[in-house]
């Protein structure tokens, strides 16, 4: 396959306008019902709810309509849906219609995003693969820092609802760089070609997809255990809510410091190995962060934290670079649709189930167990899977 740069540099654009979309909305989504409407916990924890469900108990279904049509043509609707809903959510009524928007707009995610991973695969040759996605990280990460100053900054001028114009300007140029790549010869289907229609088995997958999808859900898993009560963590050991955005800001720093380490030193590194690697180094920081909590409880300072969150915002970024190309490379082509919606539907189960277990965690054995259940359980884990690599060898 060779790659067409112009291809490849308007899609790299759509998936910054969506990503950027993405952190405008998880930052208003959560904000504006608890401002204009006053919700309590159990309104905002049925809101996360509405968001993630149709990845959970969709996923699976359209993801095999994902493989049977015009990829693109599935990320444009999916766009779209989620340019109709941030219009819509400007003039939302009351927190009912406000939640019934945010379904759909996770019912677009869930469109938009295994379309998109198609979409890659047609565009991007697997040479250049790497430093897509280590440059796609980059700019999403660069993101995840920058909303929160500008959202702040535009909601002392405008209502929070407002400033979801913002997030459907964003995916309106999406849509727009997006509609630009329909004529590319990678994404029109062959005249005369018949409806693609989805093989009645799977085929087997190949070892380092599959340990890549185990580490994949394990991580997520790790991450929603302690990650949602991180604020009460913090409140309890007597740091504010700017020691919290300061973590915030570390993992968010050492995510683009592994991303531009991918796209300029590392482009050409096997991604299994990148893979495992940042997983391991994950593990690390979370094993750190999981002593400090059990041997010096209340003595780690605001600086130590931050350098052990930037390590894991490090590691949690080479993983998932890794692991991007890794599904990119090993996954069949006619299969790319459903084991992305598998996955992200595993995921999202593991983002339900997670803070379940850290709320009962806590409630038995106190504030650093999440901690420390999460790093034993994903050293566990990852001491099975280079035990795996070890038995059966695989690159990529």
């Amino acid at each position: 396959m060779n790659e067409d740069p112009a291809a490849a540099r308007r899609l790299l654009q759509a998936q910054a306008y969506s990503n950027l979309a993405q952190w405008i909305d998880i930052f208003l989504m959560f904000s504006v019902p608890a401002f204009v409407w006053k919700a309590t916990p159990a309104d905002i924890a049925l809101v996360a709810a509405a968001y993630g469900l149709p990845v959970l108990f969709l996923g699976p279904v359209i993801g095999g309509l994902l493989d049977r049509g015009p990829p693109l043509r599935w990320m444009l609707w999916g766009t779209l849906l989620r340019t109709t809903a941030s219009l819509c959510m400007v003039w939302a009524p009351q927190l009912d219609a406000f939640t019934w928007l945010v379904a759909a707009k996770g019912l677009a995610k869930l469109f938009h995003g295994p379309s998109g991973a198609i979409v890659t695969k047609r565009l991007v040759a697997p040479g250049g693969q790497l430093r897509y996605f280590a440059l796609l990280g980059t700019l999403d990460h660069g993101c995840k820092l920058v909303t929160p100053l500008v959202v702040a900054c535009l909601v002392t001028w405008v209502s929070p609802q407002t400033v979801f114009l913002l997030s459907a300007g964003a995916t309106a140029a999406c849509w727009f760089r997006l509609r630009a790549l329909s004529r590319y010869p990678a994404l029109m289907p062959a005249a005369g070609a018949p409806r693609r229609r989805a093989a009645p088995q799977w085929p087997p997958l190949p070892p380092a997809l599959l340990q890549s999808a185990l580490l994949s859900v394990g991580i997520a898993l790790a991450l929603a255990v302690y990650d949602p009560h991180l604020p009460g963590y913090l409140h309890a050991q007597g740091f504010g809510t700017a020691v919290f955005s300061q973590l915030v800001a570390a993992t968010a720093l050492g995510a683009i410091g592994a991303t531009l380490l991918v796209r300029f030193r590392w482009a050409d590194a096997v991604p299994a190995t990148l893979m495992r690697q940042g997983a391991a180094a994950f593990c690390i920081a979370l094993g750190a962060v999981a002593l400090l909590a059990t041997l010096a409880p209340g003595r780690a300072g605001a600086g130590s934290l931050s350098l052990l969150w930037c390590a894991s915002g490090f590691g949690y970024e080479l993983f998932a670079v890794g692991a991007a190309v890794t599904l990119q490379r090993l996954c069949p082509p006619a299969f790319l649709g459903r084991v992305s919606t598998y996955l992200r539907s595993l995921q999202s189960c593991a983002g339900v189930a997670g803070p379940l277990l850290g709320a009962g965690l806590i409630s038995r054995y106190g504030g650093a167990a999440p901690f420390i259940a999460s790093a034993c359980g994903l050293m566990a884990l990852l001491g099975a899977v280079q035990l795996w690599c070890s038995t059966r060898p695989r690159a990529v």
